[in-house]
C-alpha cells in the first residue's frame, strides 16, 4: 500500500466521520429547536392563564357566561378573547407544518379550541365584536 493510497483512505475515513458528526449535530439541533418551541408554547399558556385568572377578567367572563349586562369596559375585556385561541392554533399549525410539533400537540390544540368555542362568553365576545365593528 503506497503513501498516496493510505492518505486517500485516511481522507475517506475523515469525511465519513465528519458526516456522522454533522448528522448527530443536526439531530441535536432539531431536538433543541423542538424543546424551545414547546417552552415558548408553555410560556404563552402560562401567561394566558395568569391573565385570565386576573380578578377583573375572570369576573367579566363569569358575568358574560351568566348573561348579565356588560358595560363598554367589560366588553373591551372580552373583545380579544376569540383571537387568543385562533392565534394559538395558527402557531401550532405552523409548528406542525415545519415539523417542530407533532400530531399529538395539534390534537391538544384542537381540543382546547373546541372547548373555547363551547364557552358562553365566546358568543358574547363575538357579539361585542360585531357591535364594535359596525
Amino acid at each position: 500500500m503506497s503513501l498516496a493510497e493510505l492518505a486517500s483512505l485516511a481522507s475517506s475515513v475523515a469525511v465519513v466521520v465528519s458526516l456522522v458528526f454533522l448528522g448527530l449535530q443536526i439531530r441535536q439541533s432539531n431536538r433543541n429547536q423542538r424543546s424551545l418551541m414547546q417552552q415558548g408554547r408553555s410560556a404563552r399558556n402560562v401567561e394566558l392563564l395568569s391573565r385570565l385568572s386576573d380578578p377583573r377578567v375572570s369576573d367579566v367572563i363569569s358575568r358574560a357566561a351568566n348573561g348579565e349586562t356588560l358595560s363598554d369596559q367589560d366588553c373591551f375585556v372580552l373583545y380579544a378573547l376569540p383571537d387568543l385561541g385562533v392565534l394559538e392554533l395558527r402557531r401550532l399549525l405552523l409548528s406542525v407544518s415545519f415539523g417542530h410539533a407533532g400530531s399529538q400537540e395539534l390534537g391538544i390544540g384542537r381540543y382546547h379550541l373546541k372547548a373555547l368555542a363551547r364557552q358562553p362568553c365566546l358568543s358574547r365576545s363575538l357579539e361585542v365584536r360585531a357591535r364594535r365593528d359596525r
